[in-house]
């Protein structure tokens, strides 16, 4: 679970701001929140496990070098299956 903290290229930056704007409006997004988000954002020619390697590396710099998000850890709902 993504959040954001209170404080590339071009496409990467799009990226960057969508998920900040998305963290503001929601507090928090799954891995697959995410996906869905930015995977469309890429470029077609890119495979699957390619696309989830750069998100992988965005997420993991925004919330190292940037320090912008954080991973919250997995929320459980208590009695969800």
């Amino acid at each position: 679970m993504w959040r954001l903290f209170c404080s590339g290229s071009h496409s990467m930056r799009a990226m960057r701001r969508m998920i900040i704007e998305y963290l503001r409006k929601f507090g928090h997004a799954s891995p697959r929140d995410i996906d869905s988000l930015l995977y469309n954002m890429l470029p077609d020619i890119l495979s699957l496990e390619q696309k989830k390697n750069r998100v992988k590396n965005l997420l993991q710099e925004m919330a190292k070098k940037d320090q912008t998000i954080y991973n919250a850890g997995v929320q459980v709902v208590p009695g969800g299956n």
